[in-house]
């Protein structure tokens, strides 16, 4: 099953391979039985199947709750009620920024991570919703780390070259607009380049979506370096750590390739500079990368490599799993800004002041701002 294409999280098969995924699944059994207290009360955010919302309920917990927007909630309501819990396990059906909870909760729990940690906005999402909690929340995870390194990749290299001519059809637009996709794939442990570095260290529930993420690497060898690689960490409690990155057992995660090109040449000890700035749109890892090694500097844009004219980039976007609401508010938007031109911070300010509930901060604002304008943009 493992192996099975699936087709996104309304897809049953999505949810039976993250069943079958012992490493995460055991690691956060360990976590809910050390830290669930008698009296708990439980939210599950993007509960998918059940599965933690049942753990946490076997871990004693008083009341759960199962907060899931998609139609596996369905699903997850009839397993539930099938294992005996739903005396205890309530299914929520809803974006979880928007569901009245019953119960102010004791402790939030989720792996709603993307494949990097931070990609479903998940740290913002907290920080919200700790406001509607108990005080002194707990959280699981605890803290979350992205973690890059540099990657000798002589498959992408190769794979590239092809890519530019193939059987006489000139595909030089292909490579340009490939080598800014980031890939979802399984890294080999060979190819790193540098000793993998946190891009951050995340509190959950306290520290809202970066804006950018940098840091600095160090090459380990030397020879061409043309992508950067990208995973997480997530610390489910002081000591019970998940880490999703090649030197450890696969999980059902993903990691992340960020083309360089073209390749920069790095004496061993060179020290590559890193920024990273991610866009949150579920599952479309549109980000925007740079690379820094003295005066050389290489650039990506994820955006540039959707396909189609300005209606097929902004169907993409929408499929990408932008919230009803955030559709329809992008409405609202154009109207609500047109006339001279407003900063973006400005229009993040005014979003706050109109939607204080939906948004942890300012800045959480100003995210879905750039996402939205993008949006529009495309379809003027």
């Amino acid at each position: 099953m493992s192996t099975v294409a699936t087709l996104g999280v309304d897809d049953v098969a999505t949810h039976a391979v993250m069943l079958l995924d012992h490493r995460r699944v055991d690691l956060y059994a360990e976590a809910l039985a050390a830290q669930v207290q008698p009296g708990d009360v439980v939210a599950d955010i993007g509960a998918g199947s059940g599965i933690l919302a049942a753990l946490a309920a076997r871990a004693g917990a008083r009341r759960v709750f199962a907060v899931e927007r998609g139609p596996v909630a369905h699903l997850a309501r009839k397993i539930l009620m099938a294992s005996g819990l739903d005396g205890i396990v309530e299914v929520l059906r809803g974006d979880a920024r928007e569901v009245a909870l019953p119960e102010p909760p004791t402790m939030l729990i989720s792996e709603t991570l993307g494949n990097f940690g931070i990609d479903e906005d998940t740290l913002s999402l907290f920080a919200l919703l700790t406001r509607r909690c108990a005080p002194e929340v707990r959280t699981i995870p605890q803290r979350v780390e992205p973690m890059m390194a540099l990657l000798s990749d002589s498959a992408l290299s190769s794979e590239l070259a092809t890519l530019t001519s193939l059987r006489g059809l000139d595909l030089r637009l292909l490579r340009a607009s490939l080598v800014h996709r980031v890939l979802p794939c399984r890294l080999d442990p060979s190819i790193l380049a540098s000793a993998p570095v946190p891009a951050g260290s995340f509190r959950v529930g306290l520290d809202v979506s970066p804006r950018t993420l940098t840091t600095t690497l160090r090459a380990s060898q030397q020879g061409e370096v043309n992508a950067l690689g990208g995973w997480f960490r997530a610390y489910l409690t002081d000591t019970i750590l998940l880490d999703t990155g090649p030197l450890n057992p696969p999980t059902h995660w993903s990691h992340l390739l960020f083309p360089i090109d073209p390749p920069i040449f790095c004496e061993e000890g060179d020290v590559v500079e890193v920024a990273l700035t991610p866009r949150y749109l579920p599952s479309l890892h549109l980000w925007t990368w740079q690379v820094r090694l003295g005066s050389e500097l290489r650039q990506g844009d994820a955006f540039s490599a959707l396909l189609g004219d300005a209606r097929d980039i902004a169907a993409q976007i929408s499929s990408g799993g932008l919230p009803p609401a955030v559709q329809t508010r992008l409405e609202a938007l154009r109207i609500a800004f047109q006339g001279p031109a407003v900063a973006p911070a400005e229009m993040g300010r005014r979003l706050f002041a109109a939607y204080p509930d939906r948004y942890a901060s300012e800045a959480d604002a100003e995210q879905e701002i750039w996402a939205l304008l993008r949006a529009y943009a495309s379809l003027r």
